[in-house]
């Protein structure tokens, strides 16, 4: 057995100092490396199962060589991630529906050694059996300090809260020491809600401040020397509290607190998504004077933060740190010559049978779509690929209710763009070709796995779903040019369009908080709707459990709930033969901006939108400048 196997107890830590006198005077210090990972979403290859074709930004399977080049650029160091590694990936779902054993991203991730991960909130998108068959083949600890099992009255935590990870480390004169990390994990609160069909009656979550408030005093008296947190979550703002879904400033000010990793926005940080303030310094990496990482989404990135370490009085001090967000593929969407990243054959390896077997399910067609879809501008016009999802969901609704006292109803259907650019880049996007469509463009059009339902809503509950989903618009002032149109803190998957209806969003008003509608000549049938008449809206569990905002009322609204994904739902119409013809999904748009005459904003989406211009007629657009990110910047006339 070699001396870094041996029981810590049995190793002599004096190290090859000479004099022991002299190694007592000498000052101690060391160097330790936290390396982290987030929001993996089961992208173990380079591969984009989506386009059918290898990729160079993202897959562990990348990641792992700069893991490799983190851990020999520092002898002490702990490998960690932060959550959402089970599920996002047509991979993901294969693996999940054909309970693949051993799981493909546990397996490289006990290659890679982890020391420990945290759950984050798609670890439960699959259902609580699958997660624990995952887990159970983990070699690591799998964390999480807010999540308590519904079932017990005795406050049974699901998992582990936090973990006491001993590493040995060599101090700066060659000498052996123990270092112990207390590691802690928290999720967003608001996965209660977002599982809903999952974990009700099962789990229960609690805030993630208090959380790690509560662990931190245990966890010292534990013998940890440095406490890091894997908060599945973002900055959040100053005053965000225990109820708020980013917290991780908040939990920075926590004393006790040595670090902190965080996920679940899919952002790099350090880096220039984000401001600099006085307790928030995008530059160096830190949140309240903490060091902070976050390691952007799919494996893009590796979170490094170095310590410098000093012993004292019998415990470790951190006399300096710093936090990088490093890229796998840096600068390479605009062709700057940088080196092509490599797979780690080994990681690769791992996942070969799954692999193969995702490709064959991906690319098996369903159905005939008569023309090209994309969502090249889904959050400036009424887009064909959300139109398709709504018509699925319109017509599975129309059949079940069938025969039923809500037969007569009028019947509407909410859906969003999944892919449509913002944080995860200008390659996300949708683009179907017509003819055969596969079933990676279902998976694409519809990545997460929510399950449909039909509501039974007022007419003014409508109006004020439409109006909850033009936040994603900035307030433009009429007469201004090149406005930014896009509120970045919104991201696409929130903003529903309803088909059925036809409107119009008035860019100059503030909305209806601030007494200001923005959703104007809002129509039925050419004819203004009552806010006492009552709809069907067909919707997905997401919404309907509250998640996003849209839908806050009574469980009794939910007239159908059926256990069927929306996804599911989308192929079996397509296999239909419903959208052959070219002209199936309607191209005339269901809803517009209101005018705004001598006004122009801006917004920004793919490259390849150049191309397709002309499936926008009724848009006055002209492009503007290919930004150093990769996305493409185009004015709008209003």
């Amino acid at each position: 057995m070699s001396e870094s196997h041996l029981p810590l107890e049995s190793i002599n830590f004096v190290g090859p100092a000479t004099d022991p006198e002299e190694c007592k005077k000498a000052k101690v210090t060391a160097k330790f490396r936290i390396i982290a990972t987030t929001d993996l979403h089961m992208h173990v290859n380079a591969y984009d199962y989506y386009t059918d074709q290898s990729c160079t930004d993202k897959g562990l399977a990348l990641t792992a060589r700069l893991i490799a080049d983190a851990r020999a650029e520092c002898e002490n160091s702990i490998l960690v991630d932060n959550g959402d590694f089970l599920q996002g990936s047509p991979m993901g779902d294969f693996v999940a529906r054909k309970r693949v054993v051993p799981n493909p991203m546990i397996a490289a991730m006990n290659l890679l050694a982890y020391d420990v991960v945290n759950i984050g909130n798609h670890e439960l998108s699959h259902g609580l059996a699958y997660l624990s068959s995952a887990v159970a083949q983990a070699r690591f600890p799998c964390l999480s300090a807010n999540i308590f099992k519904a079932t017990r009255k005795d406050g049974a935590s699901f998992r582990p809260p936090y973990s006491i990870v001993e590493k040995l480390v060599l101090d700066s004169m060659g000498r052996t020491h123990v270092i112990r990390v207390g590691v802690i994990g928290v999720l967003p609160p608001q996965t209660e809600v977002w599982e809903h069909q999952n974990i009700a009656g099962k789990l229960r979550m609690v805030g993630m401040v208090g959380a790690v408030a509560r662990c931190l005093p245990k966890m010292r008296r534990e013998g940890a020397d440095l406490v890091l947190v894997l908060a599945h979550c973002g900055i959040g703002t100053p005053d965000a509290g225990d109820a708020d879904e980013n917290a991780a400033l908040s939990i920075a000010r926590l004393t006790g607190v040595d670090a902190i990793v965080m996920g679940h926005t899919h952002l790099a940080f350090p880096g220039p998504s984000y401001g600099t303030g006085a307790e928030v310094d995008s530059n160096i990496g830190t949140l309240a004077g903490k060091p902070a990482v976050m390691a952007g989404v799919y494996g893009s990135h590796i979170g490094i933060i170095d310590f410098t370490l000093e012993r004292a009085d019998g415990r470790w001090q951190i006399s300096n740190h710093r936090s990088e967000a490093r890229a796998v593929a840096p600068n390479t969407l605009l062709g700057s010559g940088a080196v092509t990243p490599r797979e780690d054959p080994e990681i690769a390896r791992l996942s070969t049978a799954s692999h193969e077997a995702t490709l064959h399910w991906a690319r098996k067609p369903i159905g005939l779509l008569g023309r090209h879809i994309h969502s090249y501008f889904a959050t400036v016009s009424d887009s064909p690929t959300v139109k398709l999802v709504n018509l699925a969901q319109a017509l599975y609704v129309k059949e079940r209710l069938a025969g039923t006292a809500f037969a007569g109803l009028p019947l509407l259907s909410a859906s969003a763009p999944y892919k449509s650019g913002g944080r995860s880049g200008p390659r996300n996007y949708s683009y179907v070709e017509g003819g055969n469509m596969l079933l990676r463009h279902a998976a694409d059009l519809y990545v997460h796995p929510n399950t449909i339902v039909g509501l039974h809503l007022k007419g003014s509950e409508v109006i004020a779903w439409l109006e909850h989903s033009a936040r994603i618009f900035r307030q433009i002032e009429p007469g201004g040019t090149d406005q930014p149109l896009i509120n970045m803190d919104v991201p696409s998957f929130q903003f529903d369009t309803i088909w059925g209806l036809t409107y119009q969003i008035d860019l100059a008003a503030a909305g209806q908080l601030c007494g200001e509608p923005r959703i104007k000549n809002l129509c039925l049938n050419g004819k203004p709707i009552d806010p006492d008449m009552m709809f069907i809206l067909a919707t997905n569990s997401y919404r309907s459990s509250g998640s996003g905002g849209f839908f806050s009322g009574a469980k009794d609204r939910i007239i159908l709930g059926d256990q069927i994904a929306n996804r599911d739902i989308l192929i079996r119409y397509v296999a239909s033969g419903a959208v052959a013809d070219p002209d199936a999904i309607p191209r005339k748009p269901s809803w517009t901006f209101a005018p705004l005459p001598g006004t122009s904003v801006t917004f920004q989406t793919t490259p390849l939108a150049m191309d397709h211009m002309g499936d926008v007629p009724h848009l006055d657009l002209t492009p503007l400048a290919l930004q150093s990110d990769g996305f493409q910047t185009m004015r709008l006339a209003l």
